[in-house]
């Protein structure tokens, strides 16, 4: 369930999985003024699919599409390799579309290894605005082979823990999905 921050005084925290207010104080360009938090620790085995969502949330935005825009960071814990990133996306379902092959939605998404362990990360503006206007939009992180082959997927376990490897406490993540003012 994501949270979000809005509002004008506080400082931004999350601890223990809550949210304190941040401090959005002026309407000048570049300045979030609201952040939505999606944390995920659930261990998941990924499927063989060629096209597969790793996860899916919603999200409001404040202001139309002309006022602000969309940027997302994250990194994701991910256990064994599998097929590196092998189509990696980060997809706003109202404004970029991963079933396009050499689509926006596999921009400002990449990876890197160490070991078993394995990282996804995000920073992914969406600067095509076009059909970002205020209200719910749906953001989905998954993958989609180029060549449609299955069983090439980016990791075998995303949120890896001891089942995994018996040193291993139970990882997560948290998605940051911010509106930010042009």
């Amino acid at each position: 369930m994501p949270t979000e921050i809005s509002g004008s005084t506080g400082v931004n925290k999350i601890q223990d999985g809550t949210v304190a207010q941040a401090d959005f104080a002026s309407n000048v360009g570049g300045k979030i003024i609201k952040q939505t938090v999606y944390k995920n620790s659930t261990r998941t085995a990924l499927s063989n699919s060629a096209d597969t969502a790793i996860f899916t949330t919603n999200f409001t935005k404040l202001k139309s599409n002309t006022e602000s825009y969309i940027h997302v960071t994250t990194s994701i814990v991910c256990h064994d390799a599998a097929s590196d990133f092998c189509g990696l996306y980060c997809d706003l379902q109202t404004n970029s579309n991963h079933a396009t092959n050499d689509s926006s939605a596999f921009h400002g998404v990449g990876h890197d290894q160490h070991g078993a362990q394995k990282f996804i990360h995000i920073n992914k503006v969406f600067d095509d605005r076009a059909d970002l206007d205020a209200g719910t939009h749906t953001l989905e992180i998954g993958w989609r082979t180029r060549n449609g082959a299955s069983v090439d997927k980016p990791t075998t376990i995303i949120n890896p823990n001891s089942s995994d490897d018996a040193r291993a406490h139970q990882t997560g993540f948290h998605l940051f999905i911010n509106e930010v003012l042009v």
